[in-house]
């Protein structure tokens, strides 16, 4: 499998080169979804919409977790982008942290 992967503007173009006259070219696009609030965010999500395609054209499945995520360590970004979003819905909201 011949597969090229392209950095565009708004996301990821994957070509899989067709080997033969009887196979095709195929194209998958990944874009970018617009997030105003965090752009670094929407970057990585884009990207991790990259790494499911490629874990689905490869055939790669994790029993574990059921993410491909977990293998390659994306879980723990996805994580801090989580606790980065309740951390600035605290300082718009903020609560007494005793519970008072």
């Amino acid at each position: 499998m011949k597969l090229e992967i392209e950095n565009v503007m708004n996301g990821y173009i994957v070509t899989i080169l067709a080997e033969d006259d009887l196979e095709i070219t195929k194209k998958y696009v990944v874009e970018e979804q617009e997030n105003s609030e965090n752009p670094s965010k929407s970057e990585f999500e884009t990207f991790t919409h990259l790494v499911e395609l490629m874990a689905e054209l490869f055939g790669i499945y994790n029993s574990k977790h059921n993410e491909i995520g977990y293998i390659n360590g994306l879980c723990s970004e996805n994580k801090r982008f989580r606790i980065m979003e309740l951390m600035q819905k605290s300082l718009r909201n903020p609560k007494n942290d005793l519970g008072d």
